[in-house]
C-alpha cells in the first residue's frame, strides 16, 4: 500500500489511512474452478471489478485470469511464485480515478483443475470511501461522492447507482 500512495505522492501511510487504518479488513478466499470439457460454454468468473482495494492472488499453475485493457481480453501470464496484485473500487475513489480498477474475470481449463487464493484488502465498513483531499485541487476536482463503504458495497452488489 505504501508503494501505491507514494505513486500518487502522497505520505506512504495515506491510503491505509483512506481504508481505516488499523481497523482495515483482510479476507482470504479459495477458489476451485474445476476442468470443463466445454470451456468456451462458461467462464469460471463472469467479468466484474473488485469492490475492495485490492487483491492480492496465488495461483497454481492453471493460467485462467484474464484482463480487459483497450477492447481485448488478456490472459495473465502466470509466473511461478508469484503473487498477482489488481487493483479494486476502493483504490479507485482513494485515488481519484488515478488508479484504475481492472475488469477481469476468470476462464476455466478443459483438463486441468484451476485453484487460486485471493487476499482482498478491504476498508473498514464503517469508513467513508472518497477521494483523499491531498488529491483534491481546484483543476482536478473530485470524481467520485462520499459514501460509507458498507453502502458503497452494497450499492454495488445490488446494481444501485452509487454517484
Amino acid at each position: 500500500m505504501d508503494q501505491i500512495a507514494e505513486g500518487l505522492g502522497l505520505r506512504h501511510e495515506a491510503l491505509k489511512e483512506g481504508l481505516g487504518g488499523e481497523k482495515s479488513e483482510y479476507v482470504l478466499r479459495i477458489n476451485n474452478f474445476p476442468p470443463n470439457p466445454q470451456p468456451d460454454a462458461t467462464l469460471g468468473l463472469p467479468e466484474h471489478t473488485d469492490i475492495v482495494a485490492l487483491a492480492l492472488i496465488v495461483t497454481n499453475e492453471v493460467p485462467g485470469l484474464q484482463v480487459f485493457h483497450e477492447d481485448h481480453w488478456f490472459d495473465v501470464q502466470y509466473v511461478p511464485s508469484s503473487i498477482t496484485v489488481t487493483v479494486g473500487d476502493q483504490i479507485l475513489r482513494l485515488s481519484n480515478g488515478k488508479y484504475k480498477n481492472v475488469l477481469h474475470r476468470v476462464t476455466v481449463d478443459k483438463e486441468k483443475q484451476r485453484m487460486s487464493w485471493p487476499v482482498f484488502v478491504d476498508a473498514n465498513p464503517d469508513v467513508v470511501i472518497r477521494p483523499l483531499p491531498e488529491l483534491i485541487t481546484g483543476d482536478n476536482p473530485s470524481m467520485f461522492k462520499p459514501i460509507v463503504c458498507k453502502d458503497f458495497k452494497y450499492r454495488r452488489l445490488f446494481k444501485l447507482p452509487v454517484d
